[in-house]
């Protein structure tokens, strides 16, 4: 018999009846599990992905944020974020830590695309899952020639282009699409914005020039008739992502190089 039989066969032979719900209840030897999850966030993500740009003009564009929940952990337990940049094939290190209470945030700036993790330094330790943020290319735009009148606009604009230095020399290589929308109105002087973009490929890219270790700059040239009509345009530009290769945009495709896009659309490679 076990131990816990014989006590009860005790308390029957002695006369003390007890109910079933009346015996003492046992501790359970069962330590509560440990967990911690993990979760990427930035202000701009796409298809679930999150990702950060290089030098934006927006600072709340360059950062990200790695955080999670913790359930199970002791007292005056500790929660480290490892860091494995791409091509992820270094050992990830120790990038930051915090007291573990029942969740953790941390604030990252990656340099390139970069897989994170928690561990908390419990007994035995445990550790997360995985999340990546992307890195992708800061851009800034200048008018080098306006349209001021028409009936052919033929505008040009200066873009530059912001990424680590060690990621330009591939990056430049990669061949740039141009999108065009234009609003004309015989009767307004405000036409309303294009709602879509056509790939345009009349569009001039001239050759990359390096101005700066993390900057290079492009020349976008465009032609449109516009004839006695007030007009309103916009553009884009895109390189396909190529994250695989090189660690800078997103994994797969996002609509760059296809024929129309949204005006409104917030990332494409």
């Amino acid at each position: 018999m076990s131990k816990l039989w014989r006590m009860a066969a005790i308390g029957i032979v002695a006369g003390s009846l007890l109910a079933a719900g009346g015996l003492p209840a046992l501790a359970s030897t069962r330590a509560a599990a440990v967990s911690i999850t993990i979760a990427a966030t930035s202000k701009l993500e796409v298809t679930g992905d999150a990702v950060v740009l290089f030098r934006a003009a927006n600072s709340a564009y360059t950062t990200a944020k790695i955080s999670g929940k913790i359930s199970g952990a002791p007292s005056g337990s500790a929660v480290k974020l490892y860091a494995q940049p791409f091509p992820y094939r270094k050992p990830a290190r120790s990038v930051a830590s915090a007291p573990a209470g029942s969740q953790y945030s941390f604030t990252v700036k990656p340099a390139i695309a970069t897989r994170y993790y928690a561990v908390l330094n419990t007994s035995p330790a445990v550790t997360s899952a995985r999340t990546t943020v992307y890195l992708s290319s800061g851009t800034r735009v200048t008018v080098k020639r306006d349209c001021v009148s028409g009936p052919v606009c033929r505008p040009q604009y200066r873009l530059y282009v912001f990424l680590p230095a060690a990621l330009i020399k591939p990056y430049v290589s990669r061949h740039w699409f141009t999108y065009l929308g234009v609003s004309r109105s015989a009767t307004s002087n405000n036409p309303p914005r294009p709602k879509w973009l056509d790939l345009d490929k009349r569009a001039t890219v001239s050759k990359p020039r390096r101005i700066a270790a993390d900057e290079y700059e492009r020349t976008i040239g465009m032609t449109f008739w516009v004839g006695n009509d007030a007009a309103r345009w916009n553009f884009l530009v895109c390189a396909q992502d190529s994250e695989a290769r090189d660690g800078i945009g997103l994994p797969g495709r996002h609509s760059c190089g296809i024929q129309r896009v949204s005006a409104g659309v917030a990332y494409l490679g």
